[in-house]
């Protein structure tokens, strides 16, 4: 039974693969051409398309058959910003739609008599500072 089992599924796989060719089992060779990929074997080349037909596509054939996107089709949305020191304890920063805010810096003042003030744009701060190193 075993044997007739066999038999019949070997007559079941020539009668799919129409031919007993070892040969015909395996891929003889392999393409992108023209933006398809190409599978040959011994019942011959299968193609299937790698560019979508889709509106809008980008993507396209390059000059050795393979996917191609051009850079220039692809917009960026860059947005321009500036910052300016104005010299003042201040910076200017304008943003993309061209809208300008100031804005204070912080500053660390010498008072020259030991103390310092420092301004964080909220108001000063004043406090004594020293260079002694034995505290």
């Amino acid at each position: 039974s075993d044997i007739s089992t066999n038999a019949t599924d070997i007559a079941n796989h020539i009668a799919a693969d129409a031919d007993t060719n070892v040969g015909n089992e395996y891929n003889t060779g392999s393409a992108i051409t023209g933006g398809s990929v190409q599978i040959t074997d011994g019942g011959g080349t299968e193609s299937v398309n790698l560019i979508s037909a889709d509106a809008n596509n980008d993507i396209a054939v390059g000059t050795d058959g393979a996917l191609y996107l051009n850079v220039a089709s692809v917009s960026i949305s860059e947005t321009i910003t500036n910052l300016v020191d104005n010299g003042n304890g201040t910076v200017t920063y304008t943003n993309e739609n061209g809208v300008a805010q100031t804005v204070n810096k912080s500053s660390l003042t010498d008072n020259s008599d030991g103390t310092f003030t420092f301004n964080n744009g909220s108001g000063a701060v004043n406090f004594t500072g020293t260079d002694n190193q034995d505290l």
